[in-house]
């Protein structure tokens, strides 16, 4: 196998590799932010349930 063949292969199967993985490391992440802010909402939905509850 030639010097040049062994670049090309590399390249052929090692730039889809990188693709994929990095398509995969921003889904999880867009995946936990989407968690952590439904969470957030939840907690500001009770703060405005329990506030209007006092106010009556």
């Amino acid at each position: 196998m030639s010097n040049s063949s062994l670049g090309k292969d590399l390249l052929y199967k090692g730039i889809p590799a990188i693709f994929g993985i990095s398509l995969a490391w921003i889904s999880i992440n867009i995946i936990k932010n989407e968690k952590k802010l439904l969470l957030r909402k939840l907690e500001l939905q009770k703060e405005l349930t329990e506030k209007s509850l006092k106010r009556r």
